[in-house]
C-alpha cells in the first residue's frame, strides 16, 4: 500500500483555515514536542510526586546517617562514714550489639526502597496517562486532516449536483442529499478540532506547557509497527513492576523486625564500666551482660514471624498475577499489530488500482470529475479505518507499558 499524500492533505487544511486564523502564517512555529519529552516534563511537574520525593530524601539521610553507641554516661557516687568521706566516678559505655545494628540498617533500608517505590508507582500512572493523552493527540491531529479531505471532497461533490440540478440534468433530491452529507461531514470535522483542543488543554496541564506551544510529531499512517519492548514483557514486568517493587521492600521491612527481636534474645553487653573509687583507692572495670531468660521476645518474634511470611505470600501471588497480565498485554499488542497488517496487506492491491485510476481520471476525464472524486473518497474513508486500527494498537502500547512498569517508552 501506498503512504498516505499528507503533504496534499496538509495543504488542504490550511486551506481551510487560512481564512478563519489570520496572521497565522506570521506567527513562530513552536518545535515540535517528542513522547519522551512529554513525559518527563508531566513526571518534573507532578505535584503528587513532591511529597514522595521529599520522603525519598529523608529515607535516603536516615539510611546513610552512622549508627553510634548511645551517649556514654559520666557517674558519681558520694559516701559518708563515721571514719571518712569518699568520692567514686565512673564512666560508662553501652555498646550496640551487632546484630541489632545489622536489622537497624536493614530496616533504613527498606524505609528507602519503599519511598522509591511509592515514587516510582505515581512516575508510572504519569507516564501512562501522558502516553495516552499524546498518542491520542496524535490521531486527533490526523483526523483533522482526514476530516478536512473529506469535506473539501464533499463540497466539489456538491457544487457538481447543484450544477446538474440547475441545468435540469436531475432532479434537487441528489443535490440535497449531498448537503446533509456535507453537514454531517463538516460536523465530524468541527467535533474532532474540539476534541483536539480538549486533548490539548489535557496534555498542557500535564506538562506544564502552554496549549498553543505544543505541537506533537505527526502522525505517519503508513509507517510500520512493532511492540515497544525489548526483552519478553512478563521479565520485563517482575523486573521493573513498582508494585512489586513495594512488596518486595515490605517484604525486606518484614524481615528486619525479625531480626530486631531475634537480636533481642542474644546475650549481649548492657554496658561497660570503668571508674576510680576513692573508697578502694582503686581502679574498676565493671562489665555487666543482659541474657535474656523469659520475656516477651518469643510472642513478638511469633507475630514477625507471621508478619514476613504474609508478606512474603502476597509477594509470590502478586508476581504469578503480573507475569499473567503482561503475556496477555504483550498477546493484545501482537494482535492489534497483526490486525493492521491484514488489513493492509489485503487493501494494498485495492487501494494501488484505486490510486492510478484516480490519476488517470485526472488525465483523461477532467470535465467529468465524479468518478474520480467517489474514488478520493474511498481512499480517505480507508486512512480513517487505518487510523481506528492504529489507536487500537497505542492503546495496547499504553497498556503494556503500564503492566510492564516502564516510564519511558522506545520510539
Amino acid at each position: 500500500m501506498k503512504p498516505i499524500n499528507l503533504p496534499r492533505i496538509a495543504v488542504i487544511t490550511a486551506l481551510v483555515l487560512l481564512p478563519e486564523l489570520p496572521g497565522l502564517c506570521a506567527e513562530e512555529t513552536p518545535p515540535e514536542l517528542t513522547l519522551n519529552r512529554a513525559i518527563e516534563l508531566a513526571i518534573q511537574n507532578d505535584l503528587r510526586l513532591l511529597p514522595k520525593k521529599n520522603a525519598l530524601q529523608l529515607a535516603q539521610m536516615q539510611q546513610n546517617a552512622p549508627i553510634v553507641w548511645r551517649d556514654p554516661e559520666l557517674r558519681f557516687n558520694t559516701g559518708i562514714d563515721l571514719e571518712q568521706h569518699y568520692l567514686d566516678s565512673a564512666l560508662r559505655f553501652y555498646p550496640s550489639s551487632p546484630w541489632q545494628v545489622k536489622a537497624d540498617r536493614m530496616a533504613t533500608a527498606s524505609l528507602t526502597a519503599i519511598a522509591e517505590a511509592d515514587c516510582q508507582i505515581a512516575e508510572t500512572e504519569t507516564a501512562t496517562a501522558v502516553y495516552r493523552s499524546y498518542r491520542e493527540l496524535q490521531c486527533l491531529e490526523t483526523e483533522i486532516l482526514l476530516a478536512a479531505r473529506s469535506t473539501a471532497i464533499k463540497k466539489e461533490v456538491a457544487a457538481l449536483s447543484n450544477q446538474r440540478a440547475s441545468a435540469s440534468l436531475e432532479t434537487s433530491s441528489e443535490s440535497l442529499t449531498l448537503r446533509w452529507e456535507l453537514r454531517e461531514t463538516e460536523q465530524a470535522e468541527r467535533t474532532a478540532r474540539w476534541n483536539c483542543s480538549v486533548m490539548k488543554s489535557r496534555l498542557a496541564a500535564q506538562t506544564g506547557l502552554p496549549a498553543d506551544q505544543i505541537r506533537t510529531q505527526p502522525l505517519d499512517l503508513s509507517a510500520p509497527f512493532t511492540s515497544i519492548r525489548t526483552e519478553p514483557a512478563a521479565e520485563s514486568a517482575l523486573a521493573n513492576r513498582p508494585d512489586l517493587h513495594l512488596l518486595k521492600a515490605q517484604l525486606q521491612q518484614a524481615d528486619s523486625q525479625l531480626k530486631q527481636v531475634q537480636a533481642e534474645q542474644i546475650p549481649w553487653l548492657t554496658f561497660v564500666q570503668t571508674g576510680y573509687s576513692e573508697q578502694s583507692d582503686a581502679w574498676d572495670i565493671q562489665v555487666a551482660v543482659s541474657i535474656p531468660v523469659f520475656s516477651r521476645s518469643s510472642t513478638k518474634k511469633q507475630q514477625a514471624a507471621t508478619a514476613q511470611f504474609l508478606r512474603q505470600t502476597a509477594l509470590t501471588l502478586s508476581e504469578q498475577a503480573v507475569s499473567a497480565q503482561a503475556a496477555e498485554a504483550e498477546k493484545s499488542l501482537e494482535r492489534a499489530v497483526q490486525e493492521l497488517a491484514d488489513y493492509r496487506k489485503k487493501q494494498a492491491g485495492l487501494i494501488d488500482a484505486t490510486r492510478r485510476e484516480i490519476k488517470k481520471l485526472q488525465e483523461l476525464a477532467p470535465s467529468a470529475p465524479l468518478d474520480r472524486i467517489k474514488l478520493e473518497e474511498w481512499i480517505v474513508k480507508d486512512d480513517y479505518r487505518q487510523l481506528q486500527l492504529i489507536r487500537a494498537i497505542y492503546s495496547a502500547q499504553a497498556d503494556l507499558l503500564f503492566t510492564t512498569g516502564k516510564s519511558l517508552p522506545l520510539q
